[in-house]
This record gives structure tokens, C-alpha cells and sequence, in this order.
């Protein structure tokens, strides 16, 4: 062999020796690259993992947190506008049934239907209200009279006369432009028919179920009855405002038996 093929077939092998290492520096490469690749994508799904535990545990910590505001809201609520209010069974009942009615009397709303009524119109529904509210809380009154602004009793809204056994209502309130007042006038007739119900359960005229010592609280309370002038805090809280006031929140939707229950009665 001459020194020139010695030569090539040298550079051959040499050629070969650098064409195996570089492959062999291919695959180390590429398994280097293949093993790097899996530990990013390892490292990133337990980021991913970690990143949602923590949204997750983040999410349910504002949410029961929130939960809670809400709770302590309406608690403070609750206590603050109907303080020591849980409806008696009796109340629970014809509650119901008086939300029921109403959802049917009105099923676009009180306001909305009674809008576009002429003053008659008006004076005459809530003339149906008397009727079906007295039906349903089991009173009789006398009378229903409507009184005007002028009158001395005009600022007021509604109120129950015992002594003539009658229920009188704000005229001008129930055919004015402001339809919160339109509609406050409705919920007025069940106000002022519980003052008529407490009053027949104190007189012994109907038995609704009432405990002796709700009615005997009643019965005080119509003795050294606070009226609105002297105190609105003290006319709301005593007994006999404090059940209407409440029946009228359980029948507008304001608050329902639980809540009364679970945050009155600690």
C-alpha cells in the first residue's frame, strides 16, 4: 500500500471516528434535551398544580368570606329593623298564605298593576285586598274608611281603631303619583289587620293559638302603647308593632321564618 492510500484510508478512519462521536454527541444531546423537556414539563404541571390549589383555596377563602359579611349583614339587619321578632306558628301560616295571595293578585307586581289605575280603580283594589286579607287572618272589622291628607291622622298610613272595630286607610297615599307609597298602602291593610287580630285574641272574641303570654304581652302593650311621636325606635320594638312590622317583612319577601328564627332567637 503507498503512502497516499495509507493516508486516505487514515483520514477515512478519522472521518469515521468524527462522524460516530458526533452522533454519539447527537444522541447525548438530544437525550439531554428529551430529559431537560421532561423536567420543564414536570416542573410546569406542579406549577400549574400549585398555581390552581392556591386560585382554588383563594377563590373558597373570598367566598366564605363573603358568605359571612353577608350573614353578619343580614343579622345586623335583622336585629337592628325587627329586634326580638320570630313569628308564632299561627303567623307562619297565614304569612304564606297572605304572600301567596298577593303573588297572585298582583303577578306583575303591586306597582306595576296598580300604575295605570284611575283613583276608583285603585280605591277598589285595595278594597279586594281588605276582603281576601281579612278572609285569610280570620277578622272581622266593622268599617273600612279612607281618610284624606288633611285629616289629623294624614301623615300616617294606616291605622286600626278598636274602639269602633275599624280600619282605616290613607286616601291620598293609595291614589297619589308615588307608587312606593301606592304599594306601602297594600301592605298597610295586613299591618293594621293584625292590630285587629292581636286585639280579637286579647278580647277572647277569636282563638288563633296564640300563647297566654303572647297575648298577655299584647294586652300590656295596648295599655302603654308608644305611639310614632314620641319614639320610632320604641313604637317599632314594642310588641305589638314589632309582630306587625315583622308580619309585614315575611309577607313582602324582605326576610323568611328561618331568618327570623336563626338570628332572633339567641
Amino acid at each position: 500500500m503507498s503512502w497516499w492510500s495509507s493516508l486516505k484510508e487514515k483520514a477515512k478512519s478519522v472521518g469515521n471516528k468524527l462522524k460516530e462521536t458526533w452522533q454519539e454527541v447527537k444522541e447525548a444531546g438530544r437525550k439531554i434535551i428529551n430529559n431537560v423537556s421532561e423536567r420543564i414539563d414536570t416542573w410546569t404541571d406542579r406549577a400549574e398544580r400549585v398555581y390552581n390549589e392556591v386560585k382554588t383555596k383563594i377563590v373558597e377563602t373570598y367566598n366564605d368570606a363573603k358568605t359571612k359579611v353577608k350573614e353578619k349583614i343580614k343579622e345586623y339587619k335583622v336585629r337592628s329593623k325587627h329586634p326580638g321578632y320570630v313569628p308564632t306558628k299561627p303567623d307562619q301560616k297565614i304569612a304564606e298564605e297572605s304572600k301567596e295571595f298577593l303573588d297572585r293578585k298582583f303577578r306583575r307586581g303591586i306597582r306595576e298593576t296598580m300604575r295605570n289605575q284611575t283613583p276608583e280603580e285603585r280605591i277598589q283594589t285595595i278594597k279586594e285586598v281588605v276582603k281576601e286579607a281579612s278572609h285569610i287572618l280570620d277578622v272581622d272589622v266593622d268599617k273600612v274608611d279612607f281618610y284624606q291628607l288633611d285629616s289629623e291622622m294624614g301623615k300616617t298610613c294606616g291605622y286600626f281603631n278598636r274602639e269602633e272595630n275599624s280600619l282605616n286607610l290613607n286616601a291620598y297615599m293609595i291614589t297619589c303619583d308615588r307608587m312606593d307609597l301606592v304599594e306601602e298602602q297594600v301592605y298597610t291593610v295586613f299591618h293594621e289587620l293584625i292590630h285587629a287580630r292581636q286585639w280579637a285574641a286579647i278580647t277572647g272574641k277569636k282563638d288563633y293559638g296564640y300563647t297566654s303570654e303572647t297575648i298577655l304581652e299584647w294586652a300590656n302593650n295596648f295599655v302603654d302603647y308608644v305611639p310614632p311621636t314620641v319614639s320610632d325606635e320604641m313604637y317599632r320594638r314594642q310588641p305589638l308593632e314589632r309582630d306587625a312590622f315583622g308580619f309585614e317583612a315575611l309577607i313582602k319577601g324582605e326576610y323568611t321564618v328561618e331568618d327570623f328564627v336563626k338570628y332572633n332567637s339567641k
